[in-house]
């Protein structure tokens, strides 16, 4: 009939109704609805016939979904660390792709994992400048950008003055990025913290020096530069001084070394924690003209059950070790206690010495 009209209701707030086509039997009716608030809505159609009153259809839902977006690690990171961006790009139509590029330049990301209606996917970066991380996507053939920023500070670059050698003094120098909430630079050697020797500025640029008077055996090993800022995360970087033609020992996990480096010529054996054991095809490191030459050790979790077996054996020794510990003292006091006996029963015992008469009256007791 000619007098059919159309109503909308739900959570979102009606935009605009209107009318597409009408025959003798069918009309079709188009709505537009605010999409002002996130999440799922229910959008309800009511039809009014003249004469026959009002027809409710069946319900149906729109999912308005967020734009896609960026969260990012830090807006400030140090030198040569890594920025994490992690992207969720909404599903909206099939086919949705997605490219990453920094400072305009196009990389590859992690793959995208499906988390409801949404794209998920992470770009790791190691960034060494002020950098732009841009998200482009392409969905129902539109495409859209989002990008976020990250700014660099910290140690730029850290370098010795000359070759360090044995009996020559050497300076190790900290270049700092230094805007002005930089709070102090200091050093640390091996695990001891020192105070800087100087420290200059130059326009954003700081120069911290550390100097070693008169290298020595003693002075080889790890110096770190230290950077605090008042408003910043801490930041560190650090440099291995070691001899010409040596080799810096790696970092093990759950092991480690007893020395820092080796000299040329020279080899060693990696020691695992007491949890853990040297897998089957670990072998000695060896130094040769300044390269370490072996297989890097791997210190594996030992399996349960020989675990077990050598917490088992290490009781049962220590359990005998106390049993005789407690067999040998028990020996010794009982031949000390036959011996105070003995002595007991031959000790004769002293003759009173003889006093002067006094006037006091003393009462003699006598123990049989």
């Amino acid at each position: 009939s000619s007098g059919i009209n159309a109503e909308y209701g739900g959570s979102l707030p009606v935009q605009e109704v209107s009318t597409a086509y009408s025959t003798e039997n069918e009309v079709l009716s188009i709505v537009k609805v605010s999409a002002v608030e996130l999440g799922k809505h229910e959008i309800v159609c009511k039809v009014q016939y003249e004469g026959y009153g009002v027809v409710t259809t069946d319900e149906s839902y729109i999912n308005v979904l967020s734009a896609a977006y960026l969260t990012s690690s830090a807006s400030h990171i140090g030198y040569g660390d890594i920025f994490e961006v992690e992207a969720h790009i909404p599903i909206l139509s099939q086919g949705t792709d997605h490219h990453w590029t920094v400072n305009g330049l196009a990389v590859r990301g992690t793959q995208a994992s499906t988390a409801g209606d949404y794209l998920i996917t992470t770009l790791n970066w190691p960034v060494v400048m002020d950098t732009t991380v841009t998200l482009s996507i392409v969905s129902g053939g539109e495409v859209s950008t989002v990008s976020t920023n990250v700014q660099v500070y910290g140690v730029k670059s850290m370098f010795t003055n000359s070759k360090p050698t044995i009996g020559f003094s050497a300076q190790v120098i900290c270049v700092i990025d230094s805007p002005e909430t930089l709070v102090e630079t200091f050093w640390y050697v091996e695990n001891c913290a020192k105070r800087a020797t100087s420290v200059s500025r130059n326009g954003t640029l700081v120069t911290s020096v550390y100097e070693i008077r008169e290298l020595s055996d003693d002075d080889w090993g790890h110096y770190t530069c230290v950077a605090r800022y008042s408003n910043l995360p801490m930041v560190f970087q650090r440099l291995s001084i070691i001899p010409e033609q040596a080799c810096l020992l790696p970092e093990l996990s759950n092991g480690f070394f007893e020395s820092k480096f080796l000299r040329s010529g020279e080899g060693e054996s990696a020691q695992c924690y007491s949890t853990h054991q040297l897998t089957a095809d670990s072998d000695e490191v060896q130094c040769i003209n300044g390269e370490l030459v072996g297989r890097l050790p791997i210190c594996e979790p030992i399996p349960e059950d020989s675990l077990s077996k050598t917490l088992l054996a290490i009781i049962s020794v220590c359990a005998c070790i106390v049993a005789f510990a407690i067999l040998v003292v028990g020996i010794v006091i009982r031949v000390k206690k036959s011996k105070v006996s003995a002595a007991k029963d031959f000790e004769v015992y002293p003759t009173a010495p003889e006093r002067q008469p006094t006037n006091v009256s003393v009462m003699s007791i006598t123990h049989k």
